[in-house]
C-alpha cells in the first residue's frame, strides 16, 4: 500500500514538472524558476515523509521562525 502511494506521488509530481514547471522555465526569470523549484522540492519532500509515515513535529513553528528572521519580528 505504501509503495503504491509513493508511486502515485512521484507520478503526480512528474506531471506537475512536465506540464507546469517546464513551460514556466522559458517564460520566467531564473530567480522565479529557482523559487518555484525550491518550493516544489520542499512540497515533495514533506509529502514523501508523510507517505512514509515519518511525522514532522512543529513544522509551523519552524516556518514562523524562518520568516521572523527576515521580517525582524523576533519574539
Amino acid at each position: 500500500m505504501m509503495m503504491m502511494l509513493i508511486i502515485i506521488l512521484i507520478i503526480l509530481f512528474a506531471a506537475i514538472i512536465i506540464f507546469d514547471f517546464l513551460p514556466v522555465i522559458k517564460i520566467q526569470s531564473k530567480r522565479d524558476s529557482f523559487i518555484y523549484c525550491a518550493l516544489l522540492s520542499i512540497a515533495f519532500s514533506i509529502l514523501l515523509l508523510f507517505t512514509l509515515g515519518i511525522k514532522i513535529t512543529g513544522l509551523f513553528e519552524h516556518i514562523k521562525d524562518f520568516f521572523a528572521v527576515f521580517t525582524g519580528r523576533l519574539e
